[in-house]
């Protein structure tokens, strides 16, 4: 450590004499001058490697630090969607308990027997008609057939399909685009 002339106490040597040498404040107040910048250029060297170490320090905690932390923000994400899972879950476990009481009441398992399986109940006698045309209203024209509806079963959808396709437009071609030929039969 360096000490500044002006502070530090004068002492004489043990004789009590005053020695031959120059004063340490004369000696050292030229030195100080050079220690000074030597000094500086140590404290900025210091403060550099500080500096340095610090920044190592810094990159180091950032890095260790990263990978828990994008784990914790995906978990975060899966937490969410796992939770909006439960939820829509619990939506359906509700609507399917709703349908569990309502099959438990015996007069709505009565009315479904009767109206999906046509089943009747002792005593009663069930009419099917087969065969028997619509009405006429229900019939659909051969100019315009019926659309199909959408909660119509899939071959139902189909077979309209097949009757729009096959009739004749008023232009005189079949729909679909194409136009109506007259083929001959094939002869042999």
């Amino acid at each position: 450590m360096i000490y500044r002339a002006s502070r530090r106490p004068r002492t004489t040597p043990r004789g009590g004499a005053a020695s031959a040498r120059p004063s340490r404040q004369r000696r050292t107040t030229g030195a100080l001058v050079g220690r000074t910048t030597k000094q500086g250029r140590r404290r900025s060297a210091a403060m550099t490697t500080r500096a340095a170490v610090l920044a190592v320090i810094g990159c180091a905690l950032v890095l260790a630090l990263a990978y828990p932390i994008r784990a914790y923000v995906a978990q975060r994400g899966n937490i969410r969607k796992l939770e909006q899972q439960r939820s829509a879950a619990q939506r359906r476990v509700d609507v399917l308990e709703r349908q569990r009481a309502q099959w438990e009441d015996r007069a709505y398992v009565e009315t479904q027997a009767r109206q999906r399986l046509r089943y009747v109940l002792p005593g009663e006698k069930s009419l099917l008609v087969i065969g028997q045309a619509p009405a006429p209203a229900a019939t659909p024209s051969p100019s315009s057939p019926r659309a199909a509806a959408p909660n119509d079963p899939w071959y139902e959808r189909l077979w309209t399909t097949v009757e729009i396709a096959g009739t004749p437009s008023k232009e005189g071609s079949v729909r679909g685009g194409r136009p109506a030929k007259s083929t001959p039969p094939p002869t042999r």
